[in-house]
């Protein structure tokens, strides 16, 4: 079934058919929010593998990027291709109807159970409560930043959002971490539903910028200091943006408690190899400066691109743009690459009013529907004309249309040997995180 839908009843039926297998993925972190929850899985199993080399640390995340099978992870490396056919088989055979995430879910906790892996980070799809990944008694809960998204499945209200998040805590998780919230109401939701499961809740301490920035590189790592273990330690973190910093922070607090909540498992005896898991993360299409193949050397730090798809991402955008290089703020040019998911103009109107700048130049593209996801669409070029239109005017951010996808704006890009022009211009590809798959899609062919 090639849908959205949420509910239990499906994915409860097919894991039991399956045997059950997420009752068997060792020690379980879930992970639910509406922004940075990725970047706190990847950060998480980067440091959890780095630090237990003799284990085996399993992520399930969504959406992919390149395919199904980069979603389901042990130790950082994917499932393997035939592997994942053998579980589809598998699944078809038990004749029972499922959602396509579903299904990936279903295939990711079988072969987590059949590899018998130490501990398992599990990221939400969508929502929390009728999540298929909802199906854990007793995990370690996390919930990073709440917003407004997926208004359409989850309410548009913060408190319903908030709700239908805290929904992965159950009476018997063993702890939930709260990340630092913009809305307070969301907060004070996640608070009292924790205190009706009687689950204790852990607040997360800030990670700020260290105040010895000598030598660091802001186009590849941020020097920060944060609390684990209740000891300061100093990391240069590989994930940009300041919003990154709360992710780290929510990472952090949950490495310090999951050795208290897991206490069989293994502590170590000091954070040295946490720390250097953390500065091996990677995270494609976040905040990820990428050189084009055939675009000038001196071009490698002026191609920005980041999955932004929502108002919150839009701004934490906006602010790495602005801040990253103060000096030439100011004055630089901007050419945006810009692709977004159909349907949904009211996110569209809230990245295009918070990212672009009169004067600004736009040039709208679109991705290649994702394996798996046929309901996922680029939205028109026109869409996106008209929203431009509407929020700045006629004529005041010059607006191309690439009907061809990401090919046809990089052989733009060359032909018109825009990143040699000596006025700085940026260019910056955004607005779906599909859009990031179409990116590197590419890039594997060059």
């Amino acid at each position: 079934m090639n849908s959205i839908r949420l509910g239990l009843e499906s994915i409860s039926a097919l894991l039991a058919a399956l045997g059950d297998p997420q009752k068997r993925m060792g020690a379980v972190i879930h992970v639910a929010g509406t922004n940075g929850k990725g970047s706190v899985c990847a950060l998480l199993q980067s440091a959890l593998s780095n630090t237990h080399s003799n284990l085996k640390i399993a992520r399930f995340s969504s959406p992919h990027l390149l395919h199904p099978s980069d979603s389901t992870t042990i130790n950082g490396t994917a499932i393997a291709e035939e592997t994942r056919q053998d579980f589809l088989l598998q699944i078809s055979r038990t004749g029972l109807k499922a959602t396509s995430f579903e299904i990936e879910a279903a295939v990711a906790f079988a072969w987590f159970a059949a590899e018998g892996v130490d501990a398992s980070v599990v990221e939400v799809g969508l929502g929390g409560r009728l999540d298929a990944t909802n199906m854990f008694a007793d995990a370690l809960c996390v919930i990073t930043l709440l917003g407004l998204d997926h208004t359409e499945f989850l309410g548009d209200a913060i408190e319903a959002i908030a709700r239908e998040k805290a929904g992965i805590v159950h009476p018997g998780s063993r702890g939930c971490v709260l990340g630092a919230q913009s809305f307070e109401k969301a907060e004070r939701v996640v608070e009292e539903w924790a205190q009706t499961m009687n689950c204790a809740l852990f607040h997360v301490n800030s990670v700020v910028a260290s105040l010895d920035q000598a030598g660091s590189d802001p186009t590849q790592f941020q020097r920060v200091e944060g609390a684990l273990f209740d000891q300061q330690v100093h990391i240069n973190l590989p994930l940009l943006g300041h919003h990154q910093r709360d992710n780290l922070a929510i990472a952090l607090a949950t490495l310090s408690t999951f050795y208290i909540v897991y206490p069989k498992f293994p502590k170590p005896a000091d954070s040295a190899l946490l720390i250097a898991g953390i500065e091996a993360t990677k995270w494609r299409g976040r905040l990820e400066f990428i050189s084009i193949p055939g675009l000038p050397q001196t071009s490698q730090k002026r191609v920005l691109a980041d999955g932004a798809h929502n108002s919150q991402g839009a701004v934490a955008l906006r602010q790495f743009i602005d801040s990253f290089d103060p000096a030439a703020a100011k004055n630089r040019k901007i050419l945006w690459v810009f692709a977004c998911k159909q349907g949904a103009k009211q996110r569209t109107d809230a990245l295009v009013s918070t990212l672009f700048r009169k004067g600004d130049s736009v040039w709208v593209t679109s991705f290649e529907t994702p394996e798996g996801m046929p309901w996922v669409t680029s939205a028109l070029g026109e869409e996106v004309w008209e929203c431009v239109e509407a929020v700045f005017g006629s004529g005041r951010v010059n607006v191309r249309m690439f009907d061809d996808g990401v090919a046809s704006v990089v052989a733009a890009l060359k032909e018109e040997k825009v990143l040699e022009a000596e006025d700085g211009t940026l260019v910056v590809f955004c607005g779906s995180l599909y859009l990031m798959a179409s990116l590197h899609r590419f890039l594997e062919k060059e």
